[in-house]
């Protein structure tokens, strides 16, 4: 607040025993907040907000360095494609019925790269269910597939 007492920031980060003042924290600006709080109600997302259910393909992904070589797939002729590795797939889901299996590497999501279980999650976070998105992906052997998908309704955030 300011000396009138309006409001002029939110508060959203603060920590307690600083040795230059006691406190520090961060404040977003009044007309910041306002702004972002009529985006949510209008239901308009952005790159760093998700509005609304999520929508899920279905798949699990294996978690970096759970194996070696996460996140690339030795084709058969020597050469290895980047990616996410596919390590489970939910039965009647999206993914199962696009044609994804366990071990198969996610490269792009509607023409963007996916290059790590983060990637793959923000652009994710762009769709909501219902919406089709093209998966790219190699398959275990190497060969390079891609699908239409209409995503599902996932767990709320």
């Amino acid at each position: 607040m300011n000396t009138t007492g309006q409001v002029i920031g939110v508060d959203t980060a603060g920590t307690t025993g600083s040795r230059s003042s006691g406190s520090a924290g961060m404040a977003i600006p009044i007309n910041d907040a306002i702004a972002i709080s009529k985006q949510i109600d209008t239901g308009t997302g952005a790159a760093n907000i998700h509005v609304g259910p999520t929508g899920v393909l279905g798949v699990l992904i294996q978690e970096p360095g759970a194996q070696a070589g996460h996140g690339q797939l030795r084709s058969r002729y020597g050469s290895t494609v980047p990616g996410v590795v596919v390590a489970g797939v939910t039965p009647g889901s999206p993914g199962e019925q696009s044609g994804l299996t366990m071990g198969d590497v996610i490269v792009s999501l509607d023409g963007a790269a996916v290059d790590s279980p983060t990637t793959l999650t923000s652009l994710l976070n762009r769709h909501h269910p219902g919406d089709l998105v093209r998966v790219g992906w190699a398959d275990q052997s190497g060969q390079q597939q891609n699908a239409g998908v209409q995503l599902a309704v996932g767990p709320p955030k």
